[in-house]
């Protein structure tokens, strides 16, 4: 950080250690505990720069991170912080520190509650209380937490825009973590789509009473909505379309000879997987699913279409789980049609998405879906109705909606049948054209015309 930024903030940090002091803690107790004052001006400097409305922190401890957050953050920002709030004589043993006669009977976040009313800044912050996304904790490996909460923060307080994670963990806590974590932050959660201008450049239009924003789910518009920091109101919702009266359908020689191709009999239960092979769809947690779903359906196959980077990970996992010989791997394909046909159901296991439209093209060619919980996916189907819809954790669960699927013949051809319909009538290309068309006549041009010049008399 330049000079004045470093002495802007190491006066906050004073101040939250001298808050500490107050309440019967030593600044050389609770510099051991805390995050180091290097780090936590960095900490400070992001904080300033980026301007997080919803903050996630996975490990609260005492407190010090959690108060840097909410001094460093603007007004309105909320943070939920979590942590197991053990007492602090067991953390204290698990690092070792002498307690300099401090109480140490208090819970890690009954102290953080307090400091944080001291310093004024209790109503931005809200602690959960637990294991975020494994029911153990780093200050007693022997201690069990019960269900972990982390999931439920997500789900319920999400999106976020900034989180941060405490490397003290054990083992594989941190990845866990992160993992648990990445269906629920806001556009900056795609890497490979995202650009350090979007956000600014955002907040720029919108100052524009005249800009609309629109998005194709009710998901990613309260995603948005959350990052830039808007009302809701502001984004109109317009779903994907896919062309299912336009387009031709298979010929069934076609997809016979793809079924042949590949070495599956006509009436032998076929799973799809079509989806890029990247973080967010997950490939590997999809292996899972097949995994348990070809232990009990002997007879079964899949196959996936689709290239990636995480493209070696996914064939290794496939060997190492023993299906390398019952799951054919189609890279890049252009007769999705005919692979959706040929195919009894689809799985899409993301964790994170937009609205995936390879669920309205699987619906509209008679093929159930079995998919996740993530982003616009339900919007896409009727769960228990075309498809099956699952929270993002639920391998079991996807596995056994798969299983129904593939051994019950007319709840089969049931859904089918709903899943072709819904997309008729929802998501037809003419359906989605009279909804842009009406948005721009309603919202567009009353704004063009109201801002065009007037004409001068002559």
């Amino acid at each position: 950080m330049p000079s004045s930024e470093t002495q802007a903030f190491g006066a906050v940090y004073e101040r939250i250690l001298a808050v500490y002091e107050d309440l019967g803690y030593p600044r050389a107790l609770v510099g051991r505990w805390a995050m180091p004052e290097r780090d936590a001006g960095l900490l400070a400097a992001a904080c300033r720069k980026l301007a997080p409305r919803r903050v996630l922190e996975v490990g609260t401890y005492v407190g010090v991170s959690t108060l840097v957050l909410a001094l460093c953050t603007p007004d309105g920002t909320h943070i939920h912080t979590v942590d197991p709030g053990l007492p602090l004589r067991v953390e204290n043993e698990a690092m070792e520190c002498d307690g300099c006669g401090a109480d140490l009977g208090v819970t890690t976040t009954e102290l953080a509650r307090r400091a944080a009313g001291r310093l004024g800044v209790a109503d931005k912050i809200v602690f959960h209380t637990g294991g975020f996304s494994q029911p153990l904790t780093f200050a007693g490996p022997g201690l069990r937490l019960g269900d972990p909460v982390g999931p439920a923060v997500c789900r319920e307080a999400g999106p976020f825009d900034f989180a941060l994670v405490d490397g003290l963990h054990f083992g594989d806590a941190v990845e866990s973590d992160l993992r648990c974590l990445q269906g629920a932050m806001s556009p900056l959660r795609f890497p490979y789509l995202y650009a350090h201008w979007y956000r600014p450049w955002y907040r720029l239009l919108a100052r524009s009473d005249r800009v609309t924003f629109l998005n194709n789910s009710r998901a990613g518009a309260a995603d948005y909505a959350t990052w830039l920091g808007l009302p809701v109101d502001r984004f109109t919702v317009i779903g994907n379309a896919v062309d299912s009266a336009g387009a031709p359908r298979p010929d069934p020689e076609a997809v016979r000879a793809f079924r042949e191709s590949i070495g599956v009999p006509d009436r032998a239960p076929l799973v799809a997987g079509i989806f890029r092979l990247s973080e967010e769809k997950r490939p590997l947690v999809f292996v899972e699913v097949l995994a348990r779903l070809l232990r009990r359906v002997p007879e079964a196959r899949a196959i996936h279409a689709g290239i990636g980077p995480l493209e070696a990970p996914f064939r290794r996992a496939l060997e190492q789980a023993g299906l390398a010989d019952r799951v054919t791997l189609l890279g890049r394909r252009e007769d999705v049609p005919v692979l959706l046909s040929a195919s009894t159901a689809l799985v899409l296991t993301s964790i994170q998405e937009g609205m995936p439209n390879v669920l309205l093209e699987a619906q509209s060619y008679g093929c159930p879906v079995v998919a996740t919980r993530a982003g616009g996916a339900p919007d896409c189907l009727i769960p228990g109705v075309t498809g099956f819809l699952l929270a993002r954790d639920d391998s079991v669960g996807m596995a056994e909606a798969l299983h129904r699927l593939v051994t019950d013949a007319a709840l089969h051809a049931a859904m089918a049948e709903a899943g072709a319909r819904l997309v008729r009538e929802r998501f037809s290309i003419d359906g989605m054209l009279d909804r842009l068309v009406g948005f721009y006549r309603q919202t567009v041009l009353p704004a063009a015309t109201a801002a065009r010049p007037r004409e001068r008399n002559a």
